[in-house]
C-alpha cells in the first residue's frame, strides 16, 4: 500500500515537505520511520505521528489503522542545542578539525552537518555554528568542548586504575570495564580526566599492558586464565585440550627441526610489537570514533613463519550504520588522512584500498602484510549473531571482520602442537606450484583443517599429525564440518549446510570457509595425495 508522509521540523516551520512510501500493512513503524529518514537524510529522532497521536516503533501499521491512502506526519523536535549536544559526545575521544569533525558527524548520523543544520533552519558554517553555542568553542584550528574538565588533573590516575586492576581476580580486565568502574567510584569520565581515549593513555603508561584483545593487565601480570574449554564439534566427544603454550612441541625430529627454522618466538615478538607500534600511532592519528581493536590473521593467532607474516586489524568504530555503502568512501577518506609523511615515519611502504579493507605493506626486520578492516562495534557476540542474521546474504561477506575477536581467540588458544602443525603446513603451502589464487588454500582452511583432524585423531607427535591431515586434506572435497563453539546448529542458514564440502567457520554461521566459489579444493587434493611433505 502507499502512504503519504508529511515532513515537521519544530525549530524550521518553513519546511514543508511529503514523501510517498510504499509499504506493507504488516511493516512497524520502526520500518516505516527508517525510510523516511534515510531518504531524506534526517540525522536526529523522530515521531511518527497518525491522527495526532504518536505511534510506537514496534506497532505495525495495520494495527494502528493506517491504510491504503493515509496521510501521517513524521516530526523532528531537535532543536540548535540537539545538534551541539550530538557535536560534543563526538569530541570526548579528542579534539578535531572542522573538518574532521563533519566528516565523522556524516558517517555516524548518516547525514552532512550542513543539511543537518539546513533541517533546523541554522545558516552559516560550521565555525559560525559552534561560536553561538556556550558547550563548544574552536581553539587552535580544533573544535573542543567549551568547559574541559579538569577538576581531576592533579588526581592519582594511574594509582587509581592500578588499584581497581589489582582488586579483579586475574589483574586483567577489559578496558571498558576498567573505565566503567572508574566512572562508577569517581563519577568523572577516564576520557575527559586523561584528556585522550583511555585505551592510548594506558598504552602509554609503564605501569599497564595493553592486550591486542581490548584487555589491560598490570605489567608482569599473566592472565588468571591461560586456558579455555572449546566444545568439539559435532560427533567429536572430548573437548580440545588447549595444553600449554610454555611447552615444546613433541613428535619426529625431522619435522620439529623445520620447525625451528621457520619460526621462533622471537620472530613473533618482535612482529607484534612492530604491529602494535602502528596501530597505536592509527589510533593516535585517525578521526575515527574507535571503540577498540582487534588483531588478528597470523600474528594475532601466534601462528606466523618467516618470510610469511600476516596481520588482520579490526578498527571497531562507534555509531555506523549498518550499511555497506559508507564502507568504500569512509576507507578512502581514512586512507587519505594518513599522509605520505606518516607513513614513512612509521615504515609503511605501501597502502591501497580495496572494496573492502587497506592493504599495507609494513618495513621491518620481518616485514609484515596488513589488512585493515572498519566494523561497526557490537555490544557482544550474540548481538552481533543477530544483526547479521537480518541481513542479506549478498553483503554477509562485509560484516565478516565483525567476528575476528573470536575468530583469532579460536586459533590462538589451541595446543602448542596444534599450531606447530598449522605453521608447518604453511610452509608446505609455500613449496608448492599453486594454478592460481583459487586454488592455493587459505590460511583459515589450514587452521581450520588442522584443528578438526586434531581433534578426531589425537596425534601421537608431528609426523602423525601431517600424515593426518594430509589424508584429510586429501579427501577435502567429501569433508563436512560444522562446529558447536559459539553458535548452534540452529544458526546456520539451510542453503549453507547443503554446501560441499563444508568447512564452516567455527565463529561465523554464516560463512563456509570451503565454499566452491572462493576454493577450487581439486589441486589441494592431488597434492594432498601425490606429495612428499619435505620434497
Amino acid at each position: 500500500m502507499k502512504i503519504r508522509v508529511s515532513l515537521k521540523v519544530k525549530a524550521n516551520t518553513e519546511i514543508d515537505a511529503t514523501l510517498d512510501c510504499v509499504t506493507r500493512p504488516s511493516e512497524t513503524v520502526a520500518s516505516v520511520k527508517e525510510k523516511v529518514t534515510s531518504a531524506q537524510l534526517i540525522p536526529f529522532l523522530v515521531d511518527l505521528m497518525f491522527n495526532g497521536m504518536v505511534l510506537g516503533d514496534d506497532a505495525k501499521l495495520s494495527a494502528c489503522g493506517v491504510v491504503d491512502g493515509s496521510s501521517l506526519s513524521l516530526e523532528i523536535k531537535a532543536t540548535a542545542a540537539t545538534l551541539a549536544q550530538q557535536l560534543v559526545e563526538l569530541l570526548q575521544a579528542r579534539h578535531l578539525s572542522p573538518d574532521e569533525l563533519g566528516l565523522l558527524y556524516c558517517y555516524k548520523y548518516g547525514a552532512s552537518l550542513k543539511q543537518a543544520m539546513e533541517l533546523l533552519g541554522l545558516e552559516g558554517n560550521l565555525e559560525d555554528f559552534v561560536g553561538t553555542q556556550k558547550c563548544l568553542s574552536i581553539e587552535n584550528g580544533l573544535v573542543t568542548p567549551f568547559q574541559a574538565d579538569t577538576t581531576l588533573n592533579p588526581f592519582p590516575v594511574v594509582e587509581e586504575l592500578m588499584q581497581i586492576l589489582k582488586a579483579s581476580d586475574s589483574g586483567t580486565m577489559d578496558i571498558k570495564d576498567l573505565v566503567t568502574q572508574f566512572h562508577e567510584k569517581f563519577d568523572k569520565k577516564l576520557a575527559c580526566v586523561v584528556g585522550c581515549r583511555p585505551a592510548d593513555f594506558l598504552y602509554k603508561q609503564k605501569q599497564f599492558e595493553v592486550h591486542s584483545r581490548g584487555l589491560v593487565s598490570l605489567r608482569g601480570a599473566r592472565l588468571a586464565q591461560m586456558r579455555a574449554t572449546i566444545r568439539a564439534p559435532p560427533g567429536l566427544e572430548a573437548p580440545l585440550d588447549l595444553g600449554d603454550e610454555t611447552e615444546e612441541p613433541v613428535g619426529a625430529e625431522q619435522f620439529l627441526d623445520l620447525h625451528k627454522k621457520i619460526h621462533s618466538r622471537s620472530l613473533n615478538a618482535q612482529a607484534t610489537q612492530t604491529l602494535n607500534d602502528v596501530v597505536a600511532a592509527i589510533s593516535d592519528a585517525t578521526f575515527l570514533d574507535i571503540d577498540h581493536v582487534v588483531i588478528g590473521g597470523s600474528i594475532g593467532k601466534g601462528a606466523a613463519i618467516s618470510g610469511e607474516a600476516t596481520a588482520q586489524v579490526v578498527l571497531f568504530l562507534r555509531g555506523l550504520p549498518m550499511n555497506e555503502q559508507w564502507l568504500a568512501p569512509l576507507l578512502k577518506a581514512f586512507a587519505g588522512s594518513l599522509d605520505a609523511d606518516f607513513q614513512a615515519e612509521h615504515g609503511i611502504k605501501s597502502l591501497c584500498v580495496t572494496e573492502d579493507r587497506l592493504k599495507m605493506c609494513v618495513q621491518g626486520e620481518n616485514p609484515l602484510s596488513v589488512d585493515l578492516y572498519l566494523s561497526t562495534a557490537f555490544d557482544s557476540y550474540s548481538q552481533t549473531l543477530e544483526v547479521l542474521g537480518k541481513q542479506d546474504p549478498d553483503v554477509l561477506s562485509f560484516y565478516a571482520p565483525s567476528f575476528a575477536k573470536e575468530q583469532t581467540q579460536f586459533v590462538s588458544r589451541q595446543p602448542s602442537s596444534v599450531k606447530t602443525t598449522i605453521r608447518l603446513m604453511k610452509w608446505w603451502r609455500g613449496q608448492q606450484q599453486w594454478y592460481g589464487r583459487l586454488s592455493r588454500p587459505s590460511d583459515e582452511i589450514l587452521e581450520l583443517a588442522a584443528i578438526y583432524s586434531a581433534v578426531q585423531t589425537k596425534p601421537a607427535d608431528q609426523k602423525e599429525a601431517i600424515a593426518n591431515l594430509m589424508s584429510l586434506l586429501s579427501r577435502f572435497g567429501q569433508m563436512r564440518v560444522v562446529w558447536a563453539n559459539y553458535y548452534s546448529k540452529d544458526d546456520v542458514p539451510g542453503a549453507l549446510l547443503r554446501q560441499k564440502p563444508l568447512l564452516l567457520d567455527p565463529t561465523n554461521p554464516f560463512v563456509n570457509v570451503a565454499d566452491p566459489k572462493v576454493f577450487d579444493a581439486a589441486e589441494l587434493m592431488v597434492l594432498a595425495r601425490t606429495t612428499h611433505f619435505f620434497w
